[in-house]
């Protein structure tokens, strides 16, 4: 059939930002790509062909157009049921190319597939070659002509071949990729990234690469030279292309592959051959990644081990990534001593250097004067102060990144890099057993004098000469396939770094990169020329450096390196280093450039993204979400706090989405302050000159988060409207999406609810809201069913009741739900928070939905911590409201007692990707 070459894609992501850009530079008239240099270039069906791996020979597919209703039933899940069960022929064959068209090759705007085409792959005969690369370019072209007249929510058509088009046919010389067939097969997603970075951070943008000359085919498939370590990147929609692993032999084409000597052999020798083929160590660096590209295979329904069948887990499904690439935390194929050795005791892992710290410390206590060693007590507060100089680092990284000036790799971080960065003070705890086990065993290393001028001398030539130049070369080793593969990707796999990217590396790594920096530390020890100020300013020395080298900003002047020419040569600035992460075959130099210099390893375009980070303004947020502090440990759960604590839920920072800069700021006031009637004109005055202060910055929309919008407070942020009549920022408090979130969290069928808690503006018009569905709204107490009343007309009052009884299913809370109250629901009752805090949960027979919150689209950028106590990736509806008032352009104040159109935000919500969250099980 000849579509074995869908089962090699490595390539599972769009991306948003790069796709918008090929569809406004497609030339469908004249089948073209133009470039941002004004050249262009051709697209025809032999370059599908050669992307793709499909055929671009035989006849034209006509696609026969129904006059009635269709007696076939087509749905995704009825073709991956036939995928699974039906045996390898005609209706296997079919149903794989109908799915393959349905997600992959032809999708329509709609993101399924033409019925049409499905009833004529059906109806056609197999045996009948078919023009498949004419026909997906066609369709993609109308689906091309048919965005931008008319302008739908998703576009029509193959655009991940025009994605792979792109990267596969312009050269970009830092990242190398051999020569697949089909080319596809060498683009991962973590591939594709580094170009994209690689072209931004140089171009600043797409369309300025080169087009390189037609690829040459290779005769058999080459597995790619760049491990995939990929993470979730920018603005990706996922695309997959599942088969049974059983099937994989039934929709190769005997010559897409020249593996196979022939059709005679028996089906498990052939299944066995394929398994083989990914599995090879002959090829060696990407055998892993082959194993997952090859049709996503996991490997969970059975492999060949020594020639013998196995079983494993049972799954029929070939999906996503084989096991080694699905542990993000480790290499592409990690090798031996990736783990640190106090892994499994998670948290806890700091127990290891409790006997040694307890024992230097009770040694100087109880020890007298002349025996007291003050360097072995030293070590412990030593390997602290290392922890807090790394942790401001990240604080000041991550503050310099938002703002946006001197930012050097303009992309943010996910969850994923978060996680896989979580165990930086591994080294430190690694690095202190160290220290404790030298002093005992090494002559000369106790009872160091706090300076000597000698020693000082020793280590700055040592580091100089021997350090740098051994680091030199053991970084250029490390990026062989061999050892890259099996160690150094792990710390690749952050494009975009942090100064704690700089210590992620597999235990293996560590243990070669500390006897590197122990020359001079040893030295200066058997020498006699050791001090305390040497062995501590070069261990804070290295940590400098390294952190600075990895904190995606440039802040070493200019005027420093006009003075002193010399420096460029011996220190090394963030931008220099960030080229290292982007284009991977530059800038191997530890902190001194020089053998860079020397042995033409450095990257040409260091100055000029030197220069132009150092020019880079500041950036003006469009979205300002206004929230504040709840708890006193709250302030340990913003961004610039600890990373691994701000990316569980329990507040935020700088987004991208759809071309909006957001921005998260804090007011310093804390939940309890907000319940003080004389701390009501502090808070007002904090909110109002944020308000003012994000006017000047030309902020076009300002959210109110939590309790900064309040009626007692400030009715509902109406008091900063009637203080400032003229302003151009829009106010939204965004009760209108709170609203329609906690209505869609509502069962359908629903006929009776019951609301309990402090009422607020989103429960009396979601209360008004149900009342007009026909839906029953019951209260328990007599004051809260006035208030509600008075909200309703007298058309919608006998909708309106006050309730006896617990025997609701449907309780909709705000604050003040009690202990006692719940107790009393029955088994199985929904609880909906309408307010900004959660109940606290008191039934394990009871669900607990969220607050008002949405999951926000893939296309978000920099999302790696968590709002509040919501989970990863959701954003509150308040924030939501205020993103949608942004994008979709509402030049009105949302505030007060009044509210915006309820459907109309809803709507708004769902066309741009938002998702309401799932009622937990």
């Amino acid at each position: 059939m000849g579509f074995g070459g869908l089962l090699t894609f490595a390539c599972r992501e769009l991306r948003y930002e790069l796709c918008r850009w090929l569809i406004s530079q497609y030339d469908f008239t004249y089948h073209r790509l133009k470039m941002a240099t004004g050249s262009a270039v051709n697209v025809n069906e032999q370059h599908v062909s050669q992307v793709m791996g499909i055929p671009n020979s035989g006849e034209d597919l006509v696609i026969v157009k129904r006059t009635g209703p269709s007696n076939r039933t087509y749905t995704l899940r009825v073709l991956e049921q036939n995928l699974d069960n039906l045996p390898v022929g005609d209706d296997f064959l079919k149903s794989f190319l109908i799915f393959s068209c349905a997600t992959l090759l032809a999708p329509n705007s709609k993101l399924e597939g033409s019925h049409d085409l499905w009833d004529t792959i059906w109806d056609s005969d197999l045996g009948v070659q078919r023009n498949w690369a004419k026909f997906l370019l066609q369709h993609l072209e109308d689906g091309i002509r048919e965005y931008r007249q008319k302008q739908p929510t998703y576009i029509r058509g193959c655009l991940m071949f025009l994605q792979l088009f792109y990267m596969t046919f312009f050269y970009m010389p830092s990242v190398i990729v051999e020569v697949t067939r089909p080319l596809a097969a060498a683009w991962s997603d973590d591939v594709i990234k580094r170009h994209l970075a690689a072209e931004i951070s140089i171009f600043g943008g797409y369309g300025h690469v080169d087009a390189q000359e037609q690829p040459q085919s290779t005769p058999h498939m080459q597995v790619p030279s760049v491990a995939s370590t990929s993470t979730a990147g920018d603005d990706a929609t996922e695309v997959r292309l599942w088969c049974p692993l059983s099937k994989v032999h039934g929709i190769l084409e005997w010559g897409d592959l020249n593996y196979f000597s022939g059709r005679g052999q028996d089906e498990h020798v052939r299944l066995q051959l394929v398994l083989q083929l990914m599995l090879n160590e002959r090829n060696s660096v990407r055998d892993t990644i082959m194993a997952w590209q090859l049709g996503y295979a996991e490997y969970e329904d059975f492999m060949y081990k020594n020639g013998q069948r196995v079983r494993e887990r049972k799954s029929t499904w070939i999906c996503v990534a084989s096991r080694e690439v699905a542990k993000s935390n480790m290499a592409s194929k990690p090798g031996i001593l990736t783990d640190w050795p106090w892994t499994p005791l998670g948290n806890f892992k700091y127990v290891v250097l409790a006997p040694w710290a307890i024992h230097a410390m009770y040694s100087f206590l109880v020890k007298d004067e002349k025996e007291r060693d003050v360097a072995h007590f030293l070590i412990f507060p030593f390997l602290l102060w290392r922890m807090l100089h790394n942790q401001l680092w990240i604080s000041l990284s991550r503050h310099r990144t938002a703002k946006g000036n001197n930012r050097i790799v303009d992309k943010g971080i996910e969850f994923e890099q978060v996680d896989r960065e979580r165990n930086w003070d591994d080294q430190i705890i690694f690095n202190g057993i160290i220290f404790y086990v030298a002093y005992f065993t090494l002559p000369g290393a106790s009872h160091m004098p706090l300076w000597r001028a000698d020693g000082v001398v020793v280590t700055i030539l040592l580091h100089t000469g021997p350090v740098e130049f051994l680091y030199y070369w053991l970084h250029r080793a490390l990026h062989h396939h061999y050892l890259y593969s099996r160690y150094h990707s792990h710390h690749h796999s952050s494009i975009v770094t942090e100064p704690i990217t700089s210590v992620i590396h597999p235990f293996a790594e560590h243990i070669g990169y500390f006897l590197l920096f122990s020359i001079p530390l040893l030295t200066v020890i058997f020498t006699g020329t050791r001090s305390i100020v040497s062995f501590v300013g070069y261990i804070s020395y290295i940590d400098f450096m390294n952190n600075m080298g990895h904190c995606n900003f440039e802040l070493v002047p200019k005027w420093l390196f006009s003075i002193f020419p010399f420096l460029k040569y011996l220190m090394y600035t963030p931008s220099f280093h960030s080229l290292h992460h982007t284009q991977f075959r530059t800038n191997y130099s530890l902190f001194m450039p020089f053998y860079d210099y020397m042995y033409g390893t450095m990257d040409k375009s260091s100055d000029v993204l030197y220069e132009k980070s150092l020019t880079r303004p500041e950036e003006s947020p469009d979205v300002v979400h206004l929230t504040h502090l709840t708890t006193p440990d709250s302030i340990y759960h913003i961004r610039l706090g600890f990373a691994s604590v701000a990316s569980k839920p329990y507040i935020s920072k700088w987004n991208h989405f759809n071309k909006l800069k957001l921005q998260t700021w804090v007011i310093p006031k804390y939940r309890i302050q907000y319940f003080l009637k004389w701390q009501n004109e502090p808070i007002n005055s904090l909110i109002e000159e944020a308000i003012l202060d994000a006017e000047q910055r030309g902020v076009n929309v300002l959210s109110l988060g939590l309790l900064n919008q309040g009626e007692e407070l400030n009715i509902y942020g109406e008091l900063y409207i009637h203080r400032n009549p003229k302003l151009k920022i829009k106010v939204v408090d965004g009760s209108s999406l709170a609203v329609a979130v906690v209505l869609n969290s509502i069962p359908k069928g629903t006929t009776q609810v019951l609301f309990r808690g402090k009422l607020s503006k989103v429960a009396y018009f979601t209360a008004l809201a149900l009342c007009q569905k026909g839906i029953q709204v019951a209260t328990f107490h007599e004051e809260e069913y006035a208030k509600i009343n008075m909200k309703l007309n007298t058309k919608l009052g006998g909708k309106l009741a006050l309730s006896k009884n617990y025997a609701h299913k449907i309780w909709l809370v705000g604050d003040g739900l009690t202990k006692e109250e719940q107790l009393k629901a029955p088994k199985g009752t929904l609880f909906i928070p309408f307010s900004q805090f959660p109940p606290k949960r008191m039934r394990k027979d009871c669900f607990y939905h969220t607050t008002p919150a949405m999951m926000s689209p893939t296309s978000f950028e920099n999302m790696d911590s968590c709002e509040n106590w919501l989970p990863r990736r959701a954003m509150s509806a308040w924030r939501v409201a205020g993103i949608l008032h942004a994008l979709e352009g509402w030049n009105v104040h949302e505030c007060g007692h009044a509210i915006f159109d309820i459907e109309k935000i809803w709507e708004a919500s769902l066309q741009h990707g938002f998702r309401p969250l799932m009622i937990p099980s």
